[in-house]
Formats: C-alpha cells, sequence, structure tokens
C-alpha cells in the first residue's frame, strides 16, 4: 500500500489475519540475448550504455527490484510497465525488454526452455530450484531481500473462535502431500503460520515493504 498515496482501507485494523499459506520466490532473469551471466557483468553492462538496457515490471516487487537496483548501483536502466508479469515475460522471451523479476511460477519454464537467463534470487537463502543461483544479498545489493506471500484473511471483528477453525483447516490442506506436490513443481513454498503469528509477519512485511520503496525512491502514485 506505500505504493499508493489514497488506500480505502487499513491493513491493520480492516482485517484479521487468519493463515499465512505460502511464498512466490522470485529471481532476477534477462533474455538470453544479453551477455551476462552474473548481476556484476548486467551493472556493468548497464554503467557502459547508460538508459539503453530496459526492465519490466507487471508487479510491485519488480519495480521495487529495479530501482533499488539502480540506487545502490549507479545504472541507468529504463522501466517498462506491464499490467501483469505473464505480458512481461512474452516480451523478455521475445527481446523487447532485457531484465524483468519473474516468480518461479511464471519464470522457471522459460529457464527450463533455455529462453531466459536467471542471474540472481531475491531471497537471502538459495532456492533447491537453481541451488548454483547466488541472491543479490551475495551479490551486487548486500542486505536486501523481499518475497512475495499470501494469506488468508477474515474482516475485522470475526470471534476469535472462528478465527482459530480456519486456521486449522488451512493447516490440515497445507500438510497434505498431494498439496506440496503440486504447488512444489510451480515453485511455491507451502509455508503456515497461525493467526498470531502470521499477525506478527504482516507487520513486519508491512515496515520491510515501505522503506524498501523510500530506498528505492518511488514515489507515490
Amino acid at each position: 500500500m506505500a505504493l499508493f498515496k489514497n488506500v480505502p482501507y487499513d491493513p491493520i485494523n480492516d482485517f484479521t489475519p487468519v493463515a499465512r499459506l505460502g511464498n512466490f520466490p522470485s529471481f532476477v532473469a534477462v533474455n538470453v540475448g544479453v551477455p551476462v551471466t552474473s548481476m556484476a557483468e548486467l551493472v556493468a553492462r548497464a554503467k557502459a550504455s547508460p538508459g539503453k538496457m530496459t526492465y519490466g515490471t507487471g508487479n510491485s516487487t519488480g519495480q521495487i527490484v529495479g530501482e533499488t537496483l539502480k540506487k545502490r548501483t549507479g545504472v541507468d536502466i529504463t522501466r517498462i510497465s506491464y499490467r501483469s508479469n505473464p505480458a512481461a515475460m512474452a516480451d523478455l522471451v521475445a527481446g523487447h525488454i532485457d531484465m524483468m523479476v519473474p516468480d518461479t511460477n511464471t519464470g522457471m519454464p522459460q529457464v527450463r526452455a533455455q529462453k531466459i537467463r536467471p542471474l540472481a534470487w531475491l531471497t537471502k537463502q538459495r532456492n533447491p530450484l537453481l541451488p548454483n543461483l547466488p541472491t543479490l544479498d551475495e551479490t551486487v545489493m548486500p542486505g536486501f531481500e523481499t518475497l512475495a506471500w499470501a494469506g488468508l484473511f477474515a474482516p475485522a471483528g470475526v470471534p476469535p473462535e472462528v478465527v482459530s477453525a480456519l486456521a486449522r483447516e488451512m493447516e490440515k490442506m497445507l500438510a497434505k502431500p498431494e498439496m506440496r506436490e503440486r504447488f512444489g513443481v510451480s515453485g511455491v513454498q507451502l509455508v503456515w503460520q497461525g493467526p498470531q503469528e502470521f499477525a506478527e509477519f504482516v507487520k513486519a512485511q508491512l515496515l520491510r515493504y515501505t522503506t524498501a520503496i523510500k530506498e528505492a525512491g518511488i514515489e507515490p502514485e
């Protein structure tokens, strides 16, 4: 919500956190025609040609990463906005843009098809899907980490016993082997957190994203 000036709800007081369900890891990727194989090489190439390289964004994660990369390394890369990550991915594969930040669901099929080249994970821990791929924290953006996630919320004021019952059912569902297998193929990491732990997580994430957006110099729209 830090990306917008006017938000018609309070993310803390207008909802009741029920359970955190999973993570959607993302990574920096380039078109295979871009002759770089690391973040250091990407930065060097961008510095050699200011304003000529482009990155596409179909969500807030991509914009935060791209603008933070520019701030921290001093590169001049032009942002191209899209309505969604799949739309940006289509242009990345076609070579109309040089770089983007896909999630595993959107990006891994293109990595396997060798249509895009991954350069770095956004999390501080490497991902088993590409265990040899370094992180931004390990390379050109020390200390940086961002992670998309999904959770279940109820309206404010829902009775605690109802929240607890919903959380228990979600925990049972996520524990099923078929669920983990189904989502694991696409790179989604199933993670369960109960109401109290999830509520604290939401507050921490709100602070993290607000801080990251300010560091990136992104003005609310």
